[in-house]
């Protein structure tokens, strides 16, 4: 995708967090995105997400497509 798509990228905010958890959810139910098995609420997603990695792609009309992000460590037991 690239500007002439109409798509832009911008930093994750709280205004994107309902598409940004719906995009999450999605990819938890496809069950190829993450080992989550059920989304987090906004404030634990704000809390457990690097904030110098957090992106959202924007169509034109504002509406977060796509995702991405990192967390610094997993919490999970080996």
């Amino acid at each position: 995708m690239s500007p002439a798509d109409g798509i832009r990228i911008a930093a994750m905010a709280a205004e994107h967090a309902d598409e940004v958890l719906t995009i999450y959810r999605l990819g938890i139910d496809e069950g190829n995105a993450t080992f989550e098995t059920a989304a987090p609420t906004w404030e634990e997603f704000d809390t457990a997400k690097l904030s110098r990695h957090r992106y959202v792609a924007l169509a034109e009309t504002g509406t977060a497509a796509t995702q991405p992000s990192t967390l610094p460590v997993s919490a999970r037991a080996t």
